[in-house]
Formats: structure tokens, sequence, C-alpha cells
């Protein structure tokens, strides 16, 4: 979901302009301890010779990168960073698109592939320092994009009814509803319980709805106790 932010109301709305900053010229992939996990870090760019960007990807996929020969075997793998890659889409996650017909394993590649390649360093790595709920609703843009054109080339109408393609198709739907849920957080004036209502209205993927309230959200803080001030005669 890129970096892990609290969205507020307050200024993320879709008129609020972005701000450019240098591109990802050079990436490092750093494996996470567990899956589920997927963040573009912008590291800072002092020396301004290039930019640097640290992926992290889920151990799942960490694990399946190194059976496609894409990472070091994890007994040489003794570095916490891997790269500089100029091009990990092309150099790594290419790799991960699944070889036809599709398989219950292929829809998790797919679903991976685009999560990395479209809503992490296509969205996240463009460079764009957007307010939270837009820059969000740009990458769950993209990687839905990337979901229906992969569903294209793998369901054709002859095998549109198998169950790989439509857990595939499922998961469309399921990521249509993080666009709308940042679409509607980036309205003026909208309040985070009122985009999770709309969410879950219709009963389909109410989990992954509370998971995008948790992430997205901002959370109830504790109130400051009240300044105690003496009066000066």
């Amino acid at each position: 979901m890129g970096e892990t932010r609290a969205a507020t109301s307050s200024c993320s709305t879709l008129d609020t302009p972005c701000k450019e900053s240098p591109q990802c010229e050079e990436y490092f992939i750093r494996c996470s301890r567990e899956d589920g996990v997927g963040q573009l870090i912008h590291l800072s760019d002092e020396d301004g010779l290039s930019h640097q960007c640290v992926l992290t990807v889920d151990a799942s996929t960490c694990d399946h990168l190194r059976k496609l020969g894409k990472l070091p075997p994890l007994s040489t793998y003794s570095h916490e960073l891997f790269g500089p890659l100029l091009d990990p889409r092309k150099e790594m996650f290419n790799a991960l698109l699944p070889p036809k017909p599709l398989t219950a394993l292929g829809v998790w590649d797919i679903d991976r592939y685009c999560l990395y390649a479209e809503h992490e360093l296509n969205a996240h790595g463009s460079g764009k320092s957007c307010p939270d709920c837009k820059e969000e609703q740009q990458a769950y843009d993209y990687q839905v994009r990337c979901l229906s054109q992969q569903y294209q080339t793998y369901c054709q109408s002859e095998l549109a009814g198998s169950k790989s393609c439509k857990t595939l198709q499922d998961s469309t739907s399921k990521l249509k509803k993080a666009l709308e849920f940042n679409r509607c957080l980036c309205a003026s004036g909208s309040v985070c319980d009122t985009c999770h209502k709309a969410c879950v209205r219709d009963g389909m993927f109410s989990e992954f709805c509370g998971a995008l309230k948790k992430t997205y959200c901002p959370k109830k803080e504790t109130p400051p106790a009240p300044i105690q001030t003496e009066l000066v005669e």
C-alpha cells in the first residue's frame, strides 16, 4: 500500500496540487520477514547524483523470486538490501507473470506483480508527492488497471469461467474498493467512518474494508491535559 500514512481530510482534497521531486533512478530491494508488506521509501538525495529508493517486498514473493533466480539464495543473501537496480520491473518483477493456463498460484503472482510493478514502482516511484489519499488513489488506479489488463491476457472467453479467472476477477473487485475508499477520503469534508460505511455497504470484502480504515484513517489521540494556570495579583 505504499508508505503507510494516516490520511486526514484537512489536507487530502483532490484539488491540492502534487509536489514534484526527483524520480527514483536506482532501486534497492529489501525482503520483509512477513507477508502482505509492500512499501517504497525515497531516500535522501544529498549528493544530487542519483535518487535512490528502497522497495520492501513480502517474504513469500522474495522466496519465489529466489526460485526464479532473480534474488540470490537465502544462504548467500547476507546484505539487507539487494541492488542497485535501474529497472526493477524488467530486471525482476516481469518474471512473476505466470505461464498459461492460469492457476491459483498464478493469480497470486499476478496480484504481486501488479502491486509492486504498478502500485509501488509506477505510482510511488514517480517522484510526485501528493496528499495521502490522492497518491494512494492513483496507486490503486494503476493496480486495478494492471489486474484488468492481466485478466484480458489470461482469461479469454473460453477460460473466463475457470476458478482461477474468477479469483482474479474478485481480486480486481477488491482493489476497486480501495480505489473508491481513497476517492472518498479525498472528497472535501469527508469523514473516515462515512468512507468505511460505503465500503462495507454491499457486504463484500468487509475485512479488507476494515484494513483500509485501519491503514488510512487518522488515529484517535488522547486529548492533552488542560494547562493549569495561576492568577498573579
